[in-house]
């Protein structure tokens, strides 16, 4: 972790992803784990930064929020399956095979209409996608800033919902209405939990501080419950500034 630790804000989203050609390769990376102390000390250096352990950490809590919630707004919704960010992050690098190989190894996805939630790392910022099944055809949200190009993402994503086995992919790029905000992993978190839950979204930069500190205390309070922690491997704060 010394490395990590001699890194400022702006140094962490020079950082490039690594590119993860197989399963076990991702296994590897997830098993280093770094000293919780020393975790806490990265989050204070990366601030607005958000890192690949935070964003699955955010991922998770929403899976388990589905899977215990007894009434959930959505009726019908189950259990979304989740996208490692870590492997979105290489795919956006390398545009490989494995995402298609990732797909295929989960048919559930379109026989059972499972959704599918994630984030991936474009440039050097976070954005939310949300696969929704619907038959023999997936719809695909982002949401973004207008500025932002999708023009590396979109064609990932087209073949990521063919390899699902889905006849028809249709990707639906929604855009932020509120002045542009660097908070873009608290952004995404909060897309995706609109999404299932229909909770509101941030309407302006004040509202996304908001959540943005409070998603940032809840993940702190989860590193310091533990001796240690998942190493964060990549990290993503977009340029934007209100």
């Amino acid at each position: 972790a010394a490395p990590l630790m001699a890194l400022q804000s702006e140094q962490f989203v020079d950082l490039t992803p690594p590119c993860i050609n197989c399963f076990d390769h991702l296994d590897a990376l997830r098993n280093q784990v770094v000293l919780a102390a020393d975790r806490v000390e990265i989050l204070n250096k990366q601030g607005d930064t958000w890192a690949d352990d935070e964003i699955r950490f955010h991922l998770l809590c929403l899976q388990q929020k589905v899977a215990t919630s007894p009434a959930p707004l959505k009726p019908g919704v189950a259990v979304p399956l989740m996208i490692d960010p870590l492997l979105c992050a290489s795919w956006m690098r390398n545009q490989g095979s494995m995402c298609v190989q990732w797909c295929l190894s989960h048919p559930e996805v379109a026989a059972a209409g499972v959704q599918v939630i994630a984030c991936f790392r474009v440039g050097t910022h976070w954005i939310p996608v949300w696969f929704v099944p619907m038959k023999d055809h997936v719809h695909i949200t982002t949401w973004d800033a207008k500025a932002n190009s999708h023009a590396d993402l979109e064609p990932l994503l087209e073949r990521m919902g063919y390899a699902f086995g889905f006849r028809s992919v249709m990707i639906n790029r929604q855009q932020r209405i509120f002045f542009n905000s660097c908070l873009c992993g608290s952004l995404a978190i909060a897309f995706l939990h609109h999404a299932l839950f229909d909770s509101m979204l941030p309407t302006n930069h004040d509202e996304a501080a908001f959540l943005q500190a409070r998603l940032k205390r809840q993940f702190f309070d989860h590193v310091q419950s533990q001796q240690a922690t998942v190493r964060p491997w990549v990290w993503g704060r977009s340029e934007e500034h209100t």
